[in-house]
């Protein structure tokens, strides 16, 4: 399945979607939903950000790290 990479305007990460996904919030791979204003690359994207690491352990196909996200 196709993907991009998505960020809003306020965040310091890349996500990955699904390109099917879309609409006001998409949702990435993640769980994360992107709110706002988005910039979306198709290919590798480039910095000054960085990549979300569940996003990013899934497109080098490893296990996604845990998160430290409080429960």
């Amino acid at each position: 399945m196709a993907r991009v990479f998505m960020a809003s305007e306020q965040e310091s990460v890349w996500h990955v979607v699904e390109l099917r996904t879309g609409g006001p919030r998409p949702i990435a791979r993640c769980g994360h939903v992107i709110r706002g204003r988005v910039h979306r690359r198709l290919g590798r994207p480039e910095r000054p950000r960085g990549m979300c690491d569940p996003c990013a352990s899934d497109v080098n196909g490893r296990e996604p790290r845990p998160t430290s996200e409080a429960s």
